[in-house]
């Protein structure tokens, strides 16, 4: 199948549309906010840890869901170009990087995107989490029109629970990602 239409918890109105949806009338722009197994009883979290991405054969494929978290369809295309950071190293508890990216519709029809910012800690005492959503805006683009879309990642935005169970932001490589594109900064 070419898609598959996602409709939970639809009110009176949910059938007309999903007929909407599907002839073409309205441009989908939704995300999945949670990972579709590929396989019955496959419970898979995008939010999990690099050794569930394992199998059985040491390989690094284990994780391997139909639809990840996030992901969606649209009847219009979306290029992402030009992920930059502002500084690649934060030094003080009060430092903030600027993380900026350009997106532009490059289809025929107008249509709505969530631009969705990733972390991954590449390095921590306790086992980081592979990605994880740290931000998302949803832009309106024209057909051939691009925009930047800026967000700001705070040190303590990069905390983790520690042993002690205490929150802290322990220094080391943290890696950004928006759609296909990820850049990297230093926290000192």
């Amino acid at each position: 199948m070419a898609a598959i239409i996602y409709a939970n918890l639809l009110s009176d109105e949910g059938g007309r549309v999903i007929a909407d949806c599907i002839d073409g009338s309205i441009n989908p722009s939704g995300k999945l906010p949670f990972t579709y197994p590929r396989y019955a009883n496959d419970l898979v979290h995008y939010d999990r840890k690099h050794t569930e991405d394992l199998n059985i054969d040491f390989s690094m494929t284990a994780y391997n869901p139909q639809f990840d978290f996030g992901f969606g369809l649209s009847y219009t295309q979306f290029q992402y170009a030009d992920l930059r950071v502002s500084n690649d190293t934060m030094h003080m508890a009060a430092d903030s990087v600027l993380i900026t990216v350009k997106i532009k519709n490059t289809g025929l029809r107008a249509g709505k995107e969530v631009v969705q910012l990733y972390k991954s800690d590449l390095v921590a005492s306790v086992t980081p989490s592979v990605k994880q959503l740290h931000d998302f805006v949803k832009v309106e683009l024209l057909p051939g029109q691009e925009k930047t879309i800026s967000f700001k990642v705070y040190r303590k935005d990069l905390s983790l629970v520690n042993q002690s169970l205490k929150t802290v932001t322990e220094p080391g490589d943290f890696k950004f990602q928006i759609a296909q594109l990820s850049t990297s900064i230093y926290v000192q």
